[in-house]
């Protein structure tokens, strides 16, 4: 809704480093549930470090969270 009334600018970081880490984690997550029709304990493992990674990332180079 808030989009139809205003502008919502979308910082390039946004689009090129954001959005694809998380399409390939949903892809990652879909493909655990997909074949296995759970997430036990090592994918578990798996996601958690992936995200671990992700926020080291956005925490070594500053300029991907703005």
């Amino acid at each position: 809704v808030g989009a139809m009334l205003t502008d919502i600018p979308i910082v390039d970081s946004m689009l090129m480093f954001h959005l694809p880490v998380m399409l390939i984690f949903s892809a990652v997550m879909f493909m655990m549930i997909r074949f296995r029709n759970r997430i036990d304990r090592p994918m578990g493992v798996i996601l958690l470090l992936m995200y671990v990674a992700y926020m080291a990332i956005m925490v070594a180079v500053p300029s991907l969270t703005i």
